[in-house]
């Protein structure tokens, strides 16, 4: 399912952003056609995310399971708008014991990957920070917490999971 973005084009986003401009952004907002949304801080552009309804909807049509990968701030809004029991949500954390952790190996994964400026993955992190304190604050928008230190087993954990989900 396709994340609606102010941002600009990353390498390496693989097709999972739809971009456009803030005014076509705040226009969707407006006549009501997004499902959620929200603006990511930045210091250097201004991000917005969301995603349609009727991006949902096109995938509940063909009898699938919309799949949607997003913060917690989307996530409160698609559960407010969908019904939180609706969801299956799952949060993943970088390993660590740690907050602080967590966010050395996040930063070193972003390093890896060669796709931001150190100001941006400085953004990222503040961002990251403040999705941890709210995983941990707020548990009950999730149907489970995993801990992505191994890919392989993350991905079976998420299928067994959706799997076992009781339907809506």
């Amino acid at each position: 399912m396709p994340i609606l973005t102010t941002r600009g084009p990353r390498r390496g986003d693989d097709g999972e952003y739809h971009y456009l401009g803030a005014e076509a952004f705040l226009c969707l907002q407006r006549a009501g056609n997004l499902a959620a949304c929200t603006r990511i801080p930045s210091q250097s552009e201004e991000r917005f995310y969301g995603y349609r309804h009727r991006d949902f909807e096109a995938v509940w049509n063909k009898g699938k399971l919309p799949i949607a990968i997003t913060d917690l701030r989307l996530l409160e809004g698609l559960a407010e708008m969908f019904g939180r029991q609706s969801i299956v949500s799952v949060g993943l954390l970088p390993p660590g014991e740690t907050e602080d952790a967590m966010l050395d190996e996040l930063h070193r994964r972003l390093c890896m990957r060669g796709r931001d400026s150190e100001a941006s993955m400085q953004e990222r992190l503040q961002n990251a920070k403040d999705d941890i304190r709210l995983c941990r604050e707020r548990p009950a928008l999730f149907d489970a917490v995993f801990i992505n230190d191994d890919l392989d087993e993350t991905i079976d954990k998420l299928e067994r999971l959706i799997i076992n989900a009781p339907s809506p």
